[in-house]
């Protein structure tokens, strides 16, 4: 099963997930979440100092 459709069974199911919300556009701290154990990550672009241009870069 994918990244994805795993993603989206265990929401469907509800199990307990934990993530976290990143206000940082520097792709390495990104790329040390990412291997982390978490099983979400969001990219806060709302209410963090970065655009567009910096999201696709991370």
């Amino acid at each position: 099963m994918s990244r994805i459709g795993s993603f989206k069974s265990r929401v469907l199911s509800r199990d307990l997930m934990v993530g976290t919300f990143l206000k940082t556009p520097h792709y390495v701290m990104i790329e040390v979440f990412a291997k982390s154990e978490f099983d979400f990550l969001c990219l806060d672009a709302e209410h963090a100092p970065f655009d567009r241009r910096a999201i696709d870069e991370c």
